[in-house]
Formats: C-alpha cells, structure tokens, sequence
C-alpha cells in the first residue's frame, strides 16, 4: 500500500466531516454547472466520500464513483445505502494505474478538488478519460494558482503541512490546457475567490503536533510579507485564507461524433 493511500484513509473520516465536502449548495451548483442531464450516467473520478453523486442520485442515472481510498469509498456505500439510493456504487481504484478498465462508458465525467492529489495529473486526466461515451461531457473543479510566485510557492509548502497527500496546485492555463491537449471543446470556465477559515480547513485532516508547530510559524511568516498577507490575513480575529476555485466544462466528441 502507498503512503498517499494510507493517507487518504487515515484522513477519511475527518474529510467526510468536513462542513466544505457535503455542502449541498457547492454540490447543486456544480451539478447545474456541469449541464448533467436527467438519466445522464456519470462518472465521479477521485469521489470522496461520494457526496457529489448521492447529492444528485434523484437527478442521474446509473452512475458510479471511484477513488484511491478503501475508506473513503466504504463511506460512500454506507451513506447511499443509509439514503436508501440504489443506482449508484463505489469502487477502490486507482485512476493513474488506470487498472481494469471494463468496457464502460458514460455521458458525463466529473473529478471536483482531486487534480492536485495527483502525482501524475496529465496521467490521471488522460486516464479518466478511458471511461467515456462517443460524446460525454467533462466537468472539473479544482484549487488554482494565484499566479503570483511568492504567493503560489506560500500555499504550496502550506497545503503540504496540512495534508501530506497533497502535490501541487496547477494553474487555470494549465487546466484549460489538459482539456485541448484531450481533445475536449471547452464550453465554459468560471474562477471564484472564496475565503476560507484556516483552522476549520487544517482540521480536515489530522495533524500531529509537529505538523501544527511548523504550520504556526508557516502561517505567521505568510502573514508577516507584506505581499502574502494579503492572501492570509485577520478577519474578525479569525485567521482567514484567499482561495481561487476553477470550474471547467467542456464536451468531448469521439470519431467526429
């Protein structure tokens, strides 16, 4: 077993909990983002604790969810199972091994805030893309550079502090390129900014007293520059963080579909 894997399931439960992961208005908004139709089938790379395809269950088809971790995608059946959904399953797999892939196919592909856990993302991309139709849609969600190197090279070494199976946030240019490398038709794109409570996002993960040690000298140096601190910064005497989110659509067609 990989240390990425142990992770994952180290962190799975604290990462289910997590107020972020089962929001239901980012869950509903990505879905309307992402065009999914009624009865589309829909493949969710790097699912999670399945919340995305649970929260739209009543809305697709027979749909499926794949991630790296045992845990996590035990969390998965035993929430559907408990919601009583019953088109929809979870499997324990590795998109970049890109293992036993059945002749499978779906109308839509989606992978939300998982890119950067990759250790090979045009890899894991390509990869994912084995699981579509003649014409499926593809829609991502994911972290984004600021595009600001002192300040990217901030949130790289802190995001690696509060979880280890973290590899690097890309960029919107770099997404967009993935898309067009893959052949996909880029239908539409949207950057938000949100911020973010620093101790409620450490805590999706678990933290040993190290960690949090050079997490606090980490955070008080951010906040000491000048220019990072305008990214991490006080707000109502609570430590807050700049993030920009990345949503991407497009429409892959095969054989001039």
């Amino acid at each position: 077993m990989n240390t990425d894997t142990v992770n994952f399931d180290i962190n799975a439960e604290q990462y289910s909990k997590w107020e972020v992961t089962s929001n239901d208005s980012y869950l509903n908004k990505f879905y309307e983002f992402a065009d999914i139709e009624k009865n589309d089938k829909v493949i969710d790379i790097a699912c999670g604790s399945g919340d995305f395809l649970i929260a739209c269950s009543g809305r697709i088809g027979k749909s499926k969810g794949i991630d790296i971790s045992k845990k996590l995608i035990e969390i998965a059946r035993i929430s559907s199972k408990n919601k009583h959904v019953n088109n929809l399953s979870f499997e324990v797999k590795n998109i970049e091994q890109g293992e036993n892939i059945k002749d499978e196919s779906y109308d839509a592909i989606v992978c939300r805030m998982a890119m950067h856990h990759f250790e090979h993302t045009d890899l894991a991309f390509e990869k994912s893309l084995a699981y579509a139709a003649q014409e499926c849609k593809v829609a991502m969600q994911d972290i984004v550079s600021h595009d600001v190197e002192i300040v990217d090279k901030y949130f790289e070494k802190l995001e690696k502090y509060i979880d280890q199976t973290h590899k690097c946030i890309i960029s919107k240019d770099n997404f967009e390129y993935l898309f067009r490398k893959n052949d996909i038709d880029i239908e539409k794109t949207v950057v938000l900014e949100r911020e973010i409570i620093l101790d409620k996002y450490i805590q999706h993960a678990k933290q040993s007293p190290e960690q949090i040690q050079k997490l606090n000298k980490h955070i008080m140096e951010g906040m000491s520059n000048s220019i990072i601190r305008q990214y991490i910064y006080k707000k109502d005497n609570i430590t807050v963080f700049k993030r920009k989110i990345l949503l991407i659509k497009g429409r892959l067609r095969r054989n001039g579909v």
